[in-house]
């Protein structure tokens, strides 16, 4: 796992901010996303790896689903959903900014955290100019209008204007984190390791027949110890409070720290390192490759190398089936010696008589 931003995207994101530019940069990979900038500075990030805004307000159940549809409906149109947000007292004001940043790098850790294959940059189509922006703050005009805002519309995210973060500061967190991450003993790859719940005395750190430690070759986060406990021990899931409960009562095999937490409504940073320290603590495993197909490859496969023997013409029913378990005609059939035909049963067929008999 990388330990910073891609160098291609950083010296992208370096070369648009030194020259205050306004666009998106996209950064294709897996998960891959987009970096908003505004005026040099970065407004907005996205990706499939990490959960938005919305999915962090909703999901996570701070905000109802019917009250973000009324404040969507009456202020998203003008481009102040987040004003709306705030003035129906759904959210406050540095609430809602924090939630902002913290979609934001979360975004940005994604990103990171996967492959990025290249970068794209476009830059955003030329708007009327406005008056100065007036300071921030949780007023009634919070949050304000900010430079180049007249003619955006619905086009962009309604979040860059709330929050907004240098590139120095944007790469500087995202390194924390990556490293913060690849210091714990078993770091989980946030999109990649499925999670499931070990069983009583399994070794902590410990992957399922077929998978890949996490980290190994890299940092030696492959090795283990039989210091853990299951996670349905005496210290497991019952001991287990807030978001560390959370995460084993959705480890089921099939989900990773994205899947967990997108289910929460979490970010995909802590989810992740709290996945990684209850892998360490034996609570946790790493499922193997996903097997999904393989049983309907298996239906769809030949039941039996060869066709049955079929009785010869003329010959007694009884003799035909003695023949069909031994001697040479067996060998020919692949039937089993001795034993039943190999293929699916066969319905009795009357002997054939002479013509006129």
């Amino acid at each position: 796992m990388a330990c910073a931003l891609p160098a291609a995207v950083v010296a992208e994101l370096t070369a648009q901010s030194r020259a205050g530019t306004t666009g998106t940069l996209s950064a294709v990979g897996d998960p891959g996303g987009l970096l908003r900038l505004d005026g040099g500075r970065v407004t907005g990030a996205e990706s499939p790896g990490a959960p938005g805004v919305e999915a962090l307000l909703l999901r996570s159940g701070r905000v109802l689903e019917a009250s973000w549809v009324a404040a969507y409906q009456a202020g998203a149109s003008h481009g102040r959903l987040a004003l709306e947000l705030v003035r129906r007292g759904l959210v406050g004001a540095a609430e809602l900014e924090a939630v902002c940043l913290m979609a934001l790098f979360d975004a940005a850790f994604a990103i990171a955290a996967g492959t990025v294959e290249e970068c794209r940059w476009a830059p955003a189509a030329p708007t009327p100019a406005s008056a100065d922006a007036p300071t921030p703050g949780p007023t009634a005009d919070w949050p304000p209008e900010r430079s180049g805002s007249a003619g955006r519309g619905g086009r962009e995210p309604w979040t860059w204007e709330v929050a907004r973060v240098d590139v120095a500061e944007l790469c500087g967190e995202t390194e924390r984190r990556l490293v913060a991450l690849a210091e714990l003993p078993t770091p989980v790859r946030p999109g990649r390791d499925r999670l499931s719940t070990a069983p009583a005395g399994a070794p902590s750190g410990s992957t399922a027949p077929g998978s890949t430690a996490p980290g190994a070759g890299s940092h030696g986060a492959g090795a283990t110890s039989w210091s853990g406990t299951g996670a349905w021990g005496g210290s497991g899931l019952r001991a287990a409070s807030g978001l560390r409960r959370d995460v084993l009562g959705l480890a089921d095999g099939r989900r990773t720290a994205r899947d967990i937490a997108f289910t929460l409504g979490r970010g995909v940073y802590p989810v992740t390192v709290e996945a990684s320290r209850l892998l360490a603590d034996g609570l946790l495993r790493i499922g193997g490759p996903s097997q999904e197909g393989g049983e309907v490859r298996a239906l769809l496969a030949p039941r039996h190398a060869a066709p049955p023997a079929v009785p010869a013409t003329g010959a007694s029913s009884g003799g035909a089936h003695a023949s069909a378990g031994s001697g040479p005609d067996a060998a020919r059939s692949g039937a089993p010696a001795g034993g039943p035909f190999a293929g699916p049963v066969q319905l009795p067929r009357r002997p054939s008589r002479a013509s006129g008999s």
